[in-house]
């Protein structure tokens, strides 16, 4: 499990160093495919990670069903 939240953290990383801030939501989309495992522990796992070494930040907005969470590069 740590391998493939390990990779989905590069993947993460990558795809917010082209594209900027997105959606929690747009990751998923973009970055989970079908065949992953529990694709939202992965995922979460992987903002997680990035997140403890300072690398991405993420913002909140909303209520109920328009709660999003917003996850970005932090820059250097």
């Amino acid at each position: 499990m740590v391998d493939r939240i390990g990779m989905m953290a590069g993947k993460v990383w990558g795809f917010l160093h082209r594209e900027g801030e997105v959606s929690y939501a747009t990751l998923r989309k973009q970055l989970v495919d079908s065949g992953t495992p529990m694709p939202d522990v992965c995922l979460s796992g992987a903002i997680g990670w990035l997140a403890r070494e300072g690398k991405v930040k993420m913002s909140e907005s909303g209520r109920g069903r328009g709660y999003r969470i917003r996850v970005a590069l932090v820059e250097e």
